[in-house]
């Protein structure tokens, strides 16, 4: 088969046929064909298939490749760590996706212990804890599981003899100071400053489930406790879905909301279950995803705002796969404002 040929076959091949054109475009050091692979896997990569491309991407070191592979991860980890195709990645890449997915540690977890069970040709139910940890062992300690609650931890992770009693103790531990060092922190005297970034508030803003939200830096530190959504136009109008919290690439919050329509009430204010510490240097987002109807939005607003010597500079949304969707900008869009305490 000439490699001419194979350039022409590659415009309706499917993706997994595409790593095996990509494959031999490298072998030969076609740069004109591993261009072209190139851009047709970062164009049709999904939940189902990224696990695969990031395989081939990390075997070639493919480093680009690599970075969108992990975007798209990061977009929707949950379903990725659900999909056939990560039961089938190497032992290196199980690692990268634990170092790096943006999703909660029990989900990594859990991910972690599937994988781990495929590995054995027989039942999933015949596989020991002993055989999981030889498979995971190593990759557990990437596992973040000082971000958990204490109660959490014990209940859906301790008891299942997967750690051992060591590596048990040594995380509660972590915890404990984690949560003696937020404490400390804390201010006695707390002063709350609300950040409302809305120059107009507009009606006419639709929601389809798909990943809307902002991101922002502060220029001190701070805790994030409340964040003011936008509610449907009409009174008894109906809004449902998640909203999240990120450090940088981690979700550190996530919550379901509901929003109500009410007459005269453009937005409402939702309290935080935990507080999140804020810190300068670092990139915070807020991310939803809302199925329901039509709502206010706002627009004309400031990039950055300063209240009380505190300055929150907001800009596009930075985290999850980036989406046509994502229409809040740093002067329009969802969020009336954000609630801090200094």
């Amino acid at each position: 088969m000439s490699f001419r040929f194979l350039y022409a076959w590659s415009v309706d091949l499917d993706s997994e046929s595409v790593l095996f054109v990509d494959y031999a475009a490298q072998k030969y050091a076609i740069k004109g064909l591993q261009a072209k692979c190139n851009s047709f896997l970062e164009n049709n990569m999904s939940a189902d298939n990224v696990c695969t491309i990031l395989e081939h991407a990390v075997k070639f070191d493919r480093k680009e490749l690599v970075e969108t592979c992990m975007t798209i991860i990061n977009g929707d980890a949950k379903t990725v760590l659900q999909s056939e195709s990560f039961l089938s990645v190497s032992h290196k890449v199980l690692e990268l996706i634990v170092e790096q997915a943006s999703t909660t540690p029990l989900d990594v977890y859990e991910a972690c212990k599937k994988w781990a069970k495929g590995q054995f040709e027989k039942q999933e139910d015949d596989v020991s804890c002993e055989q999981i940890r030889v498979l995971i062992g190593p990759i557990t300690s990437k596992i973040k599981f000082s971000q958990m609650s204490c109660e959490d931890f014990l209940d859906n992770i301790a008891q299942d003899q997967i750690l051992n009693s060591d590596e048990v103790v040594k995380i509660l531990l972590e915890m404990r100071k984690k949560q003696k060092e937020e404490k400390k922190q804390e201010i006695s005297e707390e002063r709350e400053i609300h950040i409302q970034r809305s120059g107009t508030v507009e009606p006419g803003w639709y929601h389809s489930g798909v990943q809307d939200g902002i991101s922002f830096t502060v220029s001190t530190n701070v805790w994030l406790t409340a964040v003011d959504l936008f509610l449907p136009l009409k009174n008894g109008g109906k809004l449902t879905g998640t909203f999240e919290v990120f450090e940088d690439q981690t979700q550190v919050l996530t919550t379901n909301v509901t929003l109500m329509g009410k007459d005269g009430k453009q937005f409402e204010r939702i309290k935080l279950a935990a507080r999140v510490r804020l810190q300068t240097g670092k990139l915070y987002s807020l991310r939803h995803k809302l199925n329901g109807d039509i709502s206010y939005y706002c627009k004309d607003s400031c990039a950055t705002i300063c209240v009380d010597d505190v300055g929150v500079t907001f800009r596009k949304l930075a985290v999850g796969a980036l989406s046509t969707y994502d229409l809040t900008t740093s002067s329009k869009g969802q969020y009336h404002g954000i609630s801090l305490i200094k």
